[in-house]
């Protein structure tokens, strides 16, 4: 079946997409997630909606900045009426459905006339019919705003909106309705559907944002939760006790690994930072010439460039997260780190021996300090990392 995404003005539905959203003159800074708001299709089972939120006043400054203003509306709205006269009165009438009797109603067209009805319709919500052509309301004008004129399901030069305001372009037809609203009107892009279906990411960040810990944060609590309860099953086993402690540390380079290559690949200014700060970058010479052949390819680069970066190298993910996301590793745990990644090295590669050959022993309480180490390091840089994924002044959670 798929999703939609909505524009509604004043609570009015003025278009929809299907599977995929324009932003259209909303801006990112706009997102809202309203919590436990109800389904809207079933009341009794609430749930998040995400929208793009501003008000009609402001939309209208935006569209009036565009160039769509109230003379562009005029001038599309006497071209429209009589490009509809023409094909009322020269389509086939036995084919496609008399409609003569809307000549004179076009013909004496006045825009504040129209404009008055678009009003009422919008206020009483009622909604067209597109398949119908019995008259709604008996009003021949409402009507028109409501039915489409049969002659449009043939022309494509006759534009029909989910109103049939007479205008050539939607953004005058937007421009028409934010006419008849108040100032503070709300204006919504509502693409809870697509969030709910998985057909958009446009609010991952702030749906991250919003709780306590980043995506990545969670998985790693789960990895380190399954630790924990293997841990448990078999209690004092040597050889599972090493393993699960470098299993611990891989969980942490894990996180590490995969938060830094997801915020370098959807955020721009990570990347910048990223490419003015990692080795792989420095040596490029680009001709003026080749700037955007460069800039083009820059993410392969940059995914290049971490897909080949060992994060189990402490000092150099330290420096990565200094530089990327200016954040800092606990000054604390930087020596024991350095430590648990060496042994977690010599039980990986050296199959639990230390470069002497001794037999690495491990206890219980060894698997808990460790896993205390990168637990705590992990929500350290989390907390900061999660910090700078949205600007306070966009959160927008309600």
């Amino acid at each position: 079946m798929g999703s939609n995404a909505y524009i509604a003005i004043d609570g009015y539905p003025i278009d929809s997409t299907k599977n995929y959203f324009h932003q259209w003159y909303f801006k990112k800074s706009e997102r809202r997630i309203i919590r436990g708001a109800p389904d809207a299709v079933d009341a009794n089972e609430p749930e998040d909606n995400y929208v793009y939120e501003t008000t009609a006043q402001v939309l209208k400054r935006r569209l009036e900045l565009a160039g769509f203003t109230r003379s562009t509306l005029e001038r599309e709205f006497k071209e429209a009426i009589a490009q509809r006269i023409y094909y009322a009165e020269e389509h086939d009438h036995d084919k496609y459905g008399d409609f003569r009797h809307h000549i004179p109603v076009l013909r004496g067209a006045e825009i504040e006339e129209w404009l008055a009805k678009l009003k009422q319709v919008i206020q009483q919500k009622l909604r067209p019919d597109h398949w119908e052509i019995t008259p709604l309301t008996g009003d021949v004008l409402t009507d028109m705003l409501l039915r489409p004129f049969s002659y449009t399901a043939y022309r494509d030069d006759v534009m029909s909106f989910e109103l049939n305001f007479p205008c050539k372009t939607f953004e005058s037809f937007a421009r028409a309705v934010l006419e008849v609203v108040a100032d503070d009107a709300p204006c919504l892009l509502d693409v809870s559907e697509l969030v709910h279906g998985g057909w958009t990411e446009a609010f991952d960040d702030l749906i991250e944002y919003s709780q306590e810990f980043t995506n990545f944060f969670q998985v790693f609590s789960e990895s380190i939760a399954e630790i924990r309860t293997l841990a448990s099953a078999l209690p004092g086993n040597p050889i599972l006790v090493r393993l699960l402690y470098a299993n611990a540390i891989t969980a942490m380079e894990t996180y590490l690994g995969d938060t830094v290559k997801k915020n370098v690949m959807t955020r721009p200014p990570l990347l910048r930072r990223f490419a003015e700060s990692h080795p792989s970058f420095q040596d490029k010479k680009v001709k003026l010439s080749e700037v955007f052949i460069f800039h083009d390819a820059m993410k392969n680069l940059a995914s290049k460039a971490l897909d080949e970066t060992s994060f189990h190298n402490i000092e150099k993910t330290m420096a990565i997260y200094e530089n990327v996301f200016a954040a800092l590793f606990p000054d604390e745990n930087r020596s024991p780190l350095f430590q648990a990644v060496e042994l977690r090295h010599d039980i990986v590669h050296r199959n639990g021996r230390d470069k002497s050959g001794r037999l690495i022993k491990l206890g219980v309480t060894d698997l808990e300090h460790v896993i205390e180490l990168v637990t705590v390091t992990v929500r350290a840089i989390d907390k900061q990392v999660k910090d700078g994924l949205v600007d306070d002044e966009e959160t927008g959670v309600e």
